[in-house]
């Protein structure tokens, strides 16, 4: 993960935003993000449920931002 990534990911769990996330391995997932006692991991906490993720294993992150209609 880039330092703008993780920029990103920093403010998204500052301001419990939903954040949409692309691994090294290609596979996306979408929820919002939680940090954990490990510094190289966060939570991402999505409708079908919590998944841990290593920080390295991140390749992109982009924050959903909701906007009042």
């Amino acid at each position: 993960m880039n330092k703008e990534d993780l920029i990103q990911l920093k403010i998204a769990v500052t301001l419990e935003q939903h954040v949409a996330v692309k691994l090294n391995s290609g596979q996306s997932m979408i929820g919002v993000p939680k940090w954990n006692a490990n510094p190289d991991q966060v939570q991402i906490k999505s409708t079908e449920g919590a998944a841990w993720v290593l920080l390295h294993e991140i390749e992109h992150v982009t924050r959903i931002i909701s906007m009042p209609v």
